[in-house]
């Protein structure tokens, strides 16, 4: 009886200690789970970030509305971006005015009726870069009061203030009953934009052709300088 007490305790003892054994061993295994998991998620997030560190931002394009080609008719391709139903009234020009100080190429002078409404429109391809793209200028139509203009005489360039820019002269002609007027619009550019000059088109009224409107200029120029 005394020895079966015994073994009962010593059983009683390895099993207490076998089980304590066991879980410690479980706690320890279901911590190193973890612990791999949560290295896991760290290693999953730093490669996302690596990822997206690595992807290069998209570059947006410049845009632009004509570009120059030697193959193609450039009066066809302009046509392209005015409005629909638009008819030339004047060849396209070119010149040095405004901004633009020839170093990138000319503005091209668009004159232009929409519909066949006999109302002279402008539109202006400023040059972007040196590689023969234009974006384009809408100047809106060209009117004296209230008659818009209904036909483009002349195109041209000239000094008719103190900046070192030249204006762009549109020289037109409109009817009006059975009366038939020449008058020139001014466009100077002011700050970001073409500004007309009513004052200095008064002084200009009348005059044609081009020549006379360039031989008024040297007047008042000559005049202001005393």
């Amino acid at each position: 009886m005394k020895y079966l007490r015994i073994m009962v305790i010593v059983f009683a003892s390895i099993f207490a200690v076998t089980s304590s054994v066991d879980a410690g061993v479980m706690k320890s295994l279901k911590k190193k789970v973890a612990d791999i998991k949560g290295d896991k998620k760290k290693d999953s997030k730093e490669e996302k970030g690596k990822n997206k560190v690595a992807v290069p931002p998209k570059k947006s394009q410049n845009k632009y509305d004509y570009e120059t080609n030697e193959s193609g008719d450039r009066e066809t391709d302009i046509k392209q971006i005015l409005p629909p139903k638009s008819e030339y009234t004047h060849w396209i020009t070119s010149g040095v005015f405004g901004p633009v100080d020839g170093s990138i190429g000319s503005i091209l002078i668009v004159p232009y009726i929409v519909n066949n409404d006999g109302k002279v429109q402008l539109m202006l391809l400023m040059p972007k870069d040196s590689d023969h793209k234009y974006v384009k200028m809408m100047l809106g139509t060209v009117s004296f009061g209230k008659n818009a203009a209904q036909e483009v005489l002349s195109v041209f360039f000239d000094q008719a203030d103190k900046d070192k820019e030249r204006e762009l002269f549109v020289l037109c002609s409109y009817q009006k009953g059975n009366d038939y007027f020449v008058e020139t619009a001014v466009y100077n550019w002011t700050k970001n934009k073409f500004v007309r000059e009513p004052k200095l088109e008064q002084k200009l009224k009348n005059l044609s052709p081009a020549i006379n409107v360039r031989r008024a200029l040297r007047a008042m120029e000559k005049n202001s300088k005393g």
